[in-house]
């Protein structure tokens, strides 16, 4: 009887283990959820899905209450299965009415945060989690409605390309990130070394928001994004840049669906700035 009391406690202790997968789609499309984010509940601890929507989550094991956030999908929750197929239901929502006009990019207003590359020094890096920076609307903007393009700047340690997907999320009265799109997501696949990262808007017709709007750089976590050094190990890429100037802090960090200020990096990092963000408008 012993000898059978202990074979079960070590096979469930060892089934509890075994890696938990799965694969994530679009309940009306049945295509594949690329780059969702899947988090043990109540915790930082999360992974990403690959293009196809398939996922390993090493450090979740079957038992566990797992949330999948994405972008334009309703949230899931789930108990974690050794193998869980998972469709996720998209968000219907009716955006504002406007009026489509023919951009003439004769007109350009500049919102800089940093005037060269080599101007930007610190850079939020490791963590799994996305990150977004808040542009409030000014009355100034009128003349030049459009978005026309974004930079950023990112650092890659390693020698191959890493990815990371940028987007436009709309704010509320108050300022507040909302699970509405101003834009498709973006895929970017940066080198090595620290780089600067340009998104063409100019023909996607993209107003600025009364409102005011987030760029949301999303970082993934992905096996062919982890570095590792001497000193640690799976250290998430690329790192994003951060603006030097001590603006009013309008950037916020996204764990699990949960948006914070990034206040608590200042034990990691010299500091908590704004992310380092250029636009372009045009009329």
């Amino acid at each position: 009887m012993k000898k059978i009391i202990t074979f079960i406690s070590i096979f469930s202790f060892s089934t509890a283990l075994c890696q938990v997968t799965g694969k994530i789609t679009d309940s009306e499309t049945k295509k594949p959820v690329s780059y969702s984010h899947i988090w043990i509940k109540n915790t930082k601890i999360g992974t990403t899905c690959d293009t196809l929507g398939i996922f390993n989550f090493e450090r979740a094991k079957i038992g566990d209450s797992l949330k999948i956030s994405c972008l334009g999908y309703e949230e899931f929750n789930f108990i974690a299965l050794k193998h869980n197929e998972i469709s996720l239901k998209p968000i219907s929502m009716k955006l504002d009415e406007i009026t489509i006009s023919t951009i003439k990019n004769k007109k350009v207003k500049k919102i800089i945060s940093y005037k060269k590359k080599k101007d930007v020094k610190d850079f939020y890096h490791n963590g799994h989690y996305s990150i977004a920076r808040y542009f409030k609307y000014e009355n100034s903007y009128k003349s030049n409605p459009y978005i026309k393009n974004i930079k950023t700047v990112v650092w890659n340690s390693k020698r191959s390309k890493v990815k990371f997907k940028m987007y436009l999320i709309k704010a509320d009265e108050n300022g507040k990130p909302i699970n509405v799109l101003l834009t498709n997501p973006q895929t970017f696949n940066v080198k090595v070394g620290i780089r600067e990262v340009k998104w063409n808007l100019k023909n996607k017709n993209v107003p600025f928001p009364k409102e005011g709007f987030y760029v949301v750089i999303d970082r993934l976590n992905l096996k062919e994004n982890k570095y590792s050094n001497e000193y640690e190990k799976n250290i998430l890429q690329p790192a994003i840049g951060m603006e030097s100037i001590a603006n009013s802090k309008n950037t916020l960090l996204r764990f699990s669906s949960d948006w914070i200020k990034p206040d608590y990096l200042t034990k990691h990092i010299k500091n908590s700035n704004n992310i380092a963000i250029n636009i372009e408008l045009t009329d």
